[in-house]
């Protein structure tokens, strides 16, 4: 094999990995960004739930108060 076709098969190879790291940083870039996305959701979830446990809490309270007002139980 001559230095001319060492040379260019190297240059292709060269631009392979080009391509290939260039690829996988985009992918990573996307993965960022789905990361922070799906932290969001999760703390949206968490809110949620912690809201939904407060209201079941107050509904459950007044709900004892209004019953022991009655006089019923």
């Amino acid at each position: 094999m001559s230095d001319v076709e060492l040379h260019q098969q190297l240059g292709r190879i060269e631009g392979k990995l080009d391509a290939a790291m260039s690829s996988m940083s985009r992918a990573h870039e996307r993965l960022d960004k789905h990361d922070d996305k799906i932290g969001a959701l999760e703390n949206f979830q968490a809110k949620a739930i912690g809201y939904a446990a407060a209201a079941a809490t107050v509904v459950s309270l007044a709900g004892n108060y209004i019953i022991k007002k009655m006089g019923v139980g």
